[in-house]
């Protein structure tokens, strides 16, 4: 069983606005608060203070795109979650929105895949897939980025859901816990 911990999660009325403009925005938020220094350093030796640290970063970041009112159209959230056992965590962090394509992910996904590996190029790279088993259709890019004690993975992704479509990037950084 996992405990897991919502931060910051944000949502706003839909206004229209240009696809071009929603996906940068979309990009540079996702970059700035799900990529930020304490997230990308979370690695072997890396302790729950950090993750909560890269949390709150990450959430501060939201805040400040909210009040300059640059998350119209989009949601966002980071979580951490630590196993039982207290031995790994997951950091993830999502910037979604119905009205991102997958042409719209995938314009800013070299940029945002550069940021995630610190220049380093990914263990594996390819096009996104469900890790559930899930056949729904899904477009975009997918990298993995595997060093000492961490496994981090970076998509941009389109699907279908229940609600209708939905772009996102997301970040997911699974890294062994230190100090358990």
């Amino acid at each position: 069983m996992k405990l897991a911990a919502t931060i910051f999660s944000f949502a706003v009325a839909a206004t229209p606005v240009s696809a071009s403009d929603l996906a940068e925005r979309a990009a540079k938020l996702f970059g700035e608060a799900c990529l930020n220094q304490s997230a990308l350093s979370l690695g072997a030796g890396s302790t729950v203070a950090d993750a909560h640290e890269a949390g709150k970063v990450a959430s501060q970041t939201f805040v400040a795109y909210s009040r300059k009112g640059l998350t119209q159209n989009l949601v966002g959230e980071p979580q951490y979650t630590v196993s039982a056992d207290k031995r790994s965590g997951d950091f993830f962090c999502h910037v979604s929105s119905k009205d991102l394509g997958a042409a719209d992910l995938e314009k800013y996904f070299a940029w945002l895949s550069q940021t995630a590996g610190q220049g380093k190029k990914p263990t594996k790279s390819g096009p996104a897939k469900w890790d559930d088993g899930t056949q729904a259709y899904i477009a975009g890019k997918r990298a993995e980025f595997v060093t000492n004690g961490r496994t981090l993975l970076l998509e941009a992704y389109h699907f279908n859901s229940a609600k209708g479509p939905v772009g996102s990037f997301s970040v997911h950084i699974k890294h062994t816990v230190s100090g358990s």
